[in-house]
């Protein structure tokens, strides 16, 4: 990217890497709930309750085409 943008190293001076899939676990489950959490509270909005919290994971792994 930084080959197209002359810019870009300027602009963007921390490298990041992101995972492309993240292991379906009791973990990553919990860290998922604790972010729907923080940002229903960002936005002033009302919490989930965990059968929610549930469906939402659900059909994340759905939209990904891997419930695994």
């Amino acid at each position: 990217m930084s080959r197209q943008d002359p810019d870009f190293q300027e602009l963007f001076k921390v490298t990041a890497d992101f995972a492309e899939d993240m292991p379906r676990n009791g973990d990553s489950a919990l860290l998922y709930a604790r972010l729907i959490g923080a940002l229903a509270h960002k936005e002033d909005l009302r919490h989930f309750d965990r059968s929610a919290v549930a469906r939402v994971i659900e059909h994340s792994a759905r939209m990904v085409s891997d419930a695994e």
